[in-house]
C-alpha cells in the first residue's frame, strides 16, 4: 500500500485519544468543525455521502471523532443505515475504544451541531484544519531532515525528498482509479464485448427514429444540448424525448424542470399521451370523453420511471449532484434531462462573468455524467444573433454564451422553423440541426420534424439531410 493511501486508510495518525488535540497542534485544529459534522450526519444521514467526498477518518484531531467517521464509512459501504444503534455496534469493534460511553460521545456529537444542513460548511472546515496540520509536521520532518549531517543526501536528493513530502501532506486527491494502460484496455476491451454481444446498448435512444440513426442515441457520460428561441420548441422537444424513454424503453428519466412546475409537464405529458388541448386541461373544462381519456392515460403515465424535480429555480451542479445521489441510492437512472442552462448558476460563481460561469456549469455537468455513468440532455436557448442574419438557421455561436456550451457539450443540436421567424410564413417543418457531433459524424446533418399542437409533441416525418 502506497503511504497516499495508507493515510487514507488509518484514523489520523495525529490524533489524540482525548477530547482536546495535542499541544504542538492545539491552535491548528477545529474541534468544534469536528463535531459539528458527526452530529449532522447523525441527525441527517442522507447528508453522508456528498460530506464523504470532502472528508476521510484521518482529517480527524479526536481518535474518538475519526473512528466515528470511520463507522459511517463502513456502515455506508454495506447499505446499512446510520443511527445511534449502528454506529454504537460499529464503534465496539475497535479495541482503542474499549470503556467508551458511546451513547453518551454520539449523543453530544448530535447536540454540538448547530445546523445539519451545514453539514458540507463544517467538513470543509476540519478538512482545511487537518491539512494544516500536515503541512506543520511536515515542516517538522523536513526541517529535521536538512539539519542531520548524516543522511548522505545529494541537495538535489534532498530537495526531491522534501517535495515528497510536502506533497503527500497536501495532497487531496482520494481518487482510487487505475491509469495504467493495461487496465484501461482491458476495462475497454469487456466494454466492447458486451456491446458487441448486445448486453449494453451505445447509448439511451432518443425516440426519434432519424436521430438514433445518426447518432446512435444519447451516449452515457456525455452532455447533449438541444438548442432553440424562446418558445420554438425546445422544451416540448426535451419532453417528448422523456416520454419515449420512459414509456416505449422502460428507462429512467430523471427530469429537472427549472421553468415549468410538475403539473404544467404533467399537463404537456397528458396533451401527448391523450390529444386533449392543454388549455382545456388548464381550465378544467373536459367534455365526458376526454375525461374518460384523462382517466386513462393518468394510469398509465403513473407507471411510466420517470422523475420531475421542479424545486430548483436556479439550479446548481452541485445541487444536481445530490439529488442525483439519492436518486440512484433506490433505482438506476438512465437519463438525466435538464430545462434550461440559461437558467442554471454555477457551484462557485466567477468574477468574470456569465459566459465564464456558463462554461464552468458545462464543465461540471460532464464530471457529473461521466460520474453517475449518464447521458445529460440540457436544453438551452439562443442567443438572438440569428435574427441579424439572413439565412436564420442554427450555428454554434447562436447558443447563448456560446463558447463555454461549445467546448464542453459532446452533442449540440439546434431546432429551426421559418414561421417562427415570420408570422407571415405558414406553420411548417421544424428541422432539426447537429451542429456538433464530437465522437461521430453527423455534424452538418439536418432532420425534420413536425409538431402536433394537439398533443405538443414533436413526430418524425421521415426525412433527413
Amino acid at each position: 500500500m502506497t503511504d497516499k493511501l495508507a493515510r487514507r486508510e488509518r484514523v489520523s495518525t495525529f490524533a489524540t485519544n482525548g477530547t482536546k488535540p495535542p499541544p504542538d497542534i492545539t491552535t491548528l485544529a477545529n474541534i468544534d468543525a469536528e463535531e459539528a459534522v458527526l452530529g449532522a450526519i447523525l441527525l441527517e444521514p442522507s447528508l453522508h455521502p456528498n460530506v464523504a467526498e470532502i472528508l476521510q477518518p484521518a482529517d480527524f484531531t479526536i481518535l474518538f471523532n475519526g473512528f466515528v467517521w470511520y463507522a459511517f464509512d463502513k456502515l455506508a459501504e454495506r447499505n446499512v443505515g446510520i443511527d445511534l444503534l449502528s454506529v454504537s455496534d460499529e464503534l465496539e469493534k475497535v479495541k482503542d475504544l474499549k470503556g467508551v460511553d458511546f451513547a453518551t460521545r454520539l449523543t453530544e456529537l448530535m447536540a454540538a451541531c448547530p445546523d445539519p444542513m451545514h453539514a458540507e460548511h463544517y467538513a470543509r472546515k476540519v478538512r482545511d484544519a487537518a491539512t494544516l496540520i500536515r503541512v506543520h509536521r511536515a515542516a517538522a520532518k523536513m526541517q529535521a531532515l536538512v539539519e542531520d549531517k548524516t543522511h548522505g543526501m545529494t541537495v538535489d536528493e534532498l530537495i526531491d525528498e522534501c517535495n515528497k513530502i510536502l506533497f503527500l501532506a497536501t495532497d487531496q486527491d482520494t481518487s482510487n482509479k487505475d491509469t495504467r494502460a493495461d487496465a484501461i484496455i482491458s476495462r475497454y476491451f469487456d466494454v466492447v464485448e458486451k456491446g458487441m454481444q448486445g448486453q449494453t446498448p451505445p447509448g439511451v435512444p432518443s425516440g426519434f427514429q432519424e436521430l438514433d440513426m445518426l447518432i446512435p442515441g444519447f451516449a452515457r457520460g456525455e452532455v447533449t444540448v438541444i438548442g432553440g428561441g424562446e418558445g420554438m420548441g425546445k422544451t416540448s422537444w426535451l419532453l417528448t424525448v422523456i416520454r419515449a424513454v420512459s414509456k416505449q424503453y422502460g428507462l429512467t428519466v430523471a427530469h429537472f424542470s427549472l421553468e415549468m412546475t410538475q403539473d404544467e409537464v404533467m399537463r404537456i405529458m397528458i396533451a401527448m399521451e391523450t390529444g386533449i388541448p392543454k388549455d382545456a386541461l388548464k381550465s378544467f373544462s373536459l367534455t365526458d370523453l376526454q375525461w374518460r381519456q384523462f382517466v386513462a392515460a393518468t394510469g398509465h403515465i403513473a407507471a411510466w420511471p420517470m422523475h420531475i424535480i421542479d424545486e430548483y429555480p436556479a439550479l446548481t451542479p452541485i445541487q444536481l449532484r445530490r439529488r442525483l445521489r439519492k436518486l440512484v441510492k433506490d433505482e438506476p437512472v438512465h437519463l438525466v434531462t435538464i430545462d434550461g442552462l440559461w437558467l442554471m448558476e454555477p457551484t462557485n460563481p466567477s468574477r468574470d462573468g456569465r459566459p465564464r460561469d456558463v462554461g464552468n456549469i458545462m464543465r461540471d455537468l460532464n464530471e457529473i455524467a461521466r460520474d453517475f455513468d449518464v447521458p445529460v440532455v440540457v436544453a438551452h436557448q439562443y442567443n438572438g444573433e440569428q435574427w441579424n442574419r439572413r439565412d436564420k438557421r442554427p450555428k454554434l455561436i447562436d447558443l447563448a454564451e456560446s463558447s463555454g456550451v461549445r467546448r464542453n457539450a459532446q452533442v449540440i443540436l439546434g431546432l429551426y422553423r421559418d414561421s417562427y421567424y415570420s408570422i407571415d410564413t405558414p406553420v411548417d417543418v421544424t428541422e432539426l440541426h447537429i451542429l456538433k457531433d464530437r465522437n461521430g459524424r453527423a455534424q452538418g446533418r439536418k432532420i425534420d420534424l413536425l409538431y402536433d399542437f394537439d398533443r405538443a409533441m414533436f413526430r418524425d416525418i421521415g426525412g433527413t439531410r
